[in-house]
């Protein structure tokens, strides 16, 4: 016998030129549409060194 598999939610688009973020402690994401740029992805460092729990910039050092 069949399983009744329900239907996953289909999301509308409401905006083709809306990008998405994802914001961390650290590091900060945004990506948008591959034909809107060469670099679809961009990170955003918040502590220096990227990554590091470091909270030393390079202009105080």
């Amino acid at each position: 016998m069949a399983k009744n598999i329900p239907k996953r939610p289909t999301m509308e688009i409401v905006n083709v030129h809306a990008a998405a973020v994802d914001i961390g402690s650290g590091l900060h994401m945004a990506a948008v549409d591959l034909d809107v740029t060469d670099a679809p992805i961009r990170t955003i460092c918040m502590i220096w060194p990227c990554g590091s729990k470091s909270m030393t910039s390079p202009a105080s050092q």
